[in-house]
């Protein structure tokens, strides 16, 4: 992996552009956000270890990203939902690069596909009434569980685990589109509420201010420019406090265990040399 890391983030990159292109064409609001946006502004690029790309979107852009990218998008490219794949188990989508093919332990027994891609997830409001706010939290995690159980996420690193296993017999009696529903009713629910705070349905802490996504503004990224929001600074403390220093050696850990460019191996072989 670590020869071929810059391979990789460059292809990573070719999709993060087809990607953001769909949404400043159709005036569609993102953010690059965790580590991109970390890298963003401390590397002015991608984190060197790095291997993965995150977008955020409001969930009303984000509905509509959804349906324009899933006419637009070359055929190299395909759109990965929780809707159009039965056993991929997240709220949140992926824009995969067909042809390539990049594993990690904990997804690799799923059926879905196994693609270079970028996250795109949904920013989603976060109830005020703090007893509402715990209980749509307790159910938006415990669907989770279930639905990454139930589609054959963990099976090589966490099934031998007593949490799995109550997961796995809870889930029993339910399929995987009932689950999927279920979950998508509580975030429904959530946006039907008014609040300052938002939160990513898979990844729900730390919670985010909703006033971080009025304003936005370009930053540099590996020779081009994303827009992430403005305020990076509180942001970026209240995700990694301390921010501008490296973490430890031993945690500049890479998530994929196997990676696969096919033709896309070299796709900026100038800018490599």
């Amino acid at each position: 992996m670590k020869k071929n890391i810059t391979e990789l983030q460059d292809v990573i990159l070719l999709i993060a552009k087809e990607v953001t292109n769909i949404c400043e064409k159709n005036n569609i609001e993102y953010s690059i956000d965790g580590g991109s946006l970390l890298g963003a502004v401390r590397h002015k690029g991608f984190i060197p270890w790095d291997d993965d790309f995150d977008i955020v979107i409001p969930r009303d852009q984000y509905k509509k990203f959804l349906e324009i990218a899933s006419k637009e998008l070359p055929s190299d490219f395909f759109l990965q939902t929780d809707v159009n794949t039965k056993y991929y188990p997240f709220a949140f989508s992926k824009v995969l690069l067909n042809g390539t093919s990049i594993q990690e332990d904990f997804s690799k027994t799923a059926k879905v596909h196994h693609g270079v891609f970028v996250d795109i997830f949904p920013i989603d409001n976060l109830p005020s009434n703090k007893i509402v706010q715990k209980f749509r939290l307790f159910e938006n995690s415990l669907l989770k569980n279930l639905i990454w159980v139930k589609c054959g996420y963990g099976k090589l690193t966490h099934s031998k685990t007593v949490k799995y296993n109550v997961y796995k017999f809870l889930g029993m009696p339910f399929s995987i589109d009932y689950l999927k529903k279920r979950r998508r009713n509580v975030i429904d629910r959530c946006n039907q509420t008014n609040s300052d705070q938002c939160f990513i349905a898979d990844y729900p802490t730390p919670f985010r201010e909703k006033k971080w996504y009025k304003n936005y503004r370009r930053y540099d990224f590996n020779n081009t420019t994303f827009f992430g929001i403005a305020d990076y600074e509180a942001y970026l403390k209240k995700m990694f406090g301390n921010y501008m220093e490296l973490p430890p050696v031993e945690e500049r850990k890479v998530h994929s265990t196997e990676v696969d460019l096919g033709k896309f191996s070299n796709v900026n072989k100038g800018h490599n040399e």
